[in-house]
């Protein structure tokens, strides 16, 4: 069992965001480039849990990177710009405490209104879940950095729509507004 498991995890591991890594500079264009052995062995999400819990449990000190509420507890915000429940990703102390955000620079112009945006199309997506709204669904997507109109977001919906039937019945088959 072990070695089925640490076969299927290295395979995983190996072929991990594989069509960002081409020869050529475009991603997903070109040949693709072979994952760094030391990437592969080290592990993915499994290895960042394992490091978490030996550090609370411990309490020994440890810096990683995880997903944490913007909002630090001891007042501040991980990161300026964004509200204070957003879930950000940031480097962290841990200890037996739990993690506590380290500080980062502050996200500026583009960047900012980027992770904003996004921040904003989550929010969208809970409400579309919560509210089983294809409108609202249709607008997360529209709000998307990567789509560029209604229209391909709605070409998007109905092409989901058309792969997974089970989204007619999660969410209302209510018509999306013409005007959005």
């Amino acid at each position: 069992a072990l070695a089925t498991w640490d076969a299927a995890r290295r395979d995983r591991n190996a072929t991990y965001m594989q069509e960002t890594r081409t020869v050529s500079s475009a991603p997903g264009q070109g040949a693709p480039r072979a994952r760094a052995e030391a990437d592969i062995e080290g592990g993915g999400y499994e290895g960042v849990a394992l490091a978490l819990m030996t550090a609370i449990a411990s309490d020994q000190p440890a810096t990683l990177i995880l997903n944490v509420r913007n909002g630090t507890g001891s007042g501040g915000l991980a990161i300026p710009g964004l509200p204070e429940d957003a879930v950000v990703e940031v480097p962290c102390r841990v200890t037996g405490l739990g993690p506590e955000p380290l500080p980062v620079s502050p996200l500026r112009g583009r960047s900012l209104g980027l992770v904003q945006q996004v921040k904003a199309v989550d929010e969208l997506v809970i409400a579309a879940v919560r509210e089983r709204s294809q409108r609202r669904a249709i607008e997360a997507l529209a709000l998307h950095p990567l789509v560029d109109s209604v229209t391909v977001a709605r070409q998007l919906w109905a092409g989901y729509r058309a792969r997974i039937p089970s989204l007619d019945t999660t969410f209302r088959s209510t018509p999306p507004d013409n005007d959005r």
